[in-house]
């Protein structure tokens, strides 16, 4: 319920009384409701994205303007943090980052339903690509 508000949904809600949300649910409201069912996929996880991505190719089902905008799913989900994506590194690596790459790019280069990329730098300077799994994904 808490993802519903939070993305703005609270038209859903009102009789309910959550006034500590009042001024995020206000921001939220400013958006277009196509970016708010976009906004709300993605925190809902990459079960609920893949369901937007499939969705955002068949306007014979849902209306053009969010066929265009949950195509942003395709490849332009929104990324977890840094800190997160290191800490998950150094948890399937099972040593410190500082150990392998003498460099880790805070930005990712893609983000999607599944993973996420980031530039780094091997101890040897050798540059790579490190995808990894967002975290809660068990595939």
């Amino acid at each position: 319920m808490s993802a519903l508000i939070d993305e703005g949904f609270h038209v859903f809600l009102d009789n309910v009384y959550f006034s500590r949300r009042k001024k995020k649910k206000q921001l939220k409201a400013k958006l277009s409701e196509p970016k708010r069912v976009k906004l709300l996929l993605e925190r809902l996880g990459s079960t609920f994205i893949k369901l937007g991505q499939l969705l955002s190719m068949r306007p014979d089902l849902i209306p053009q303007e969010y066929c265009t905008e949950l195509s942003n799913l395709q490849d332009n989900v929104t990324p977890f943090s840094y800190d997160v994506f290191i800490k998950e590194l150094e948890k399937s690596l099972g040593k410190p980052v500082k150990s392998i790459f003498t460099h880790v790019s805070k930005k990712p280069l893609s983000a999607a339903s599944i993973a996420q990329v980031h530039q780094a730098t091997l101890k040897n300077g050798k540059r790579v690509v490190v995808k990894l799994k967002r975290p809660g994904i068990d595939i």
